[in-house]
């Protein structure tokens, strides 16, 4: 995770592997919901917003719940996608 555009970066595992990808990093770090959240507040401290990227992140079955305990922890999360994937996000409660 790194800094960027006033959020924070989590980079799920890749699907594709591309050559030409910047995020190889993401796969240095596998770890449980609990833990990217608390990485993240760790890191990113009061900071509202969250991007997931890293070729796919919603073909990632934990992917919904990653955004849900996120959510829960006051940050807005942003998805980059290379489009192969689709998901419904859940409203917001308020």
């Amino acid at each position: 995770m790194d800094g960027n555009a006033g959020g924070v970066r989590a980079a799920r595992r890749l699907q594709l592997a591309c050559d030409f990808c910047d995020t190889d990093y993401a796969l240095k770090f596998v770890a449980g919901i609990g833990e990217v959240v608390a990485r993240v507040r760790g890191e990113g401290g009061d900071c509202p917003m969250v991007i997931l990227t890293g070729g796919e992140p919603l073909a990632q079955a934990a992917t919904p719940a990653l955004i849900d305990a996120l959510r829960a922890d006051g940050r807005r999360v942003h998805i980059e996608s290379n489009g192969t994937s689709t998901f419904r996000c859940r409203p917001t409660s308020g």
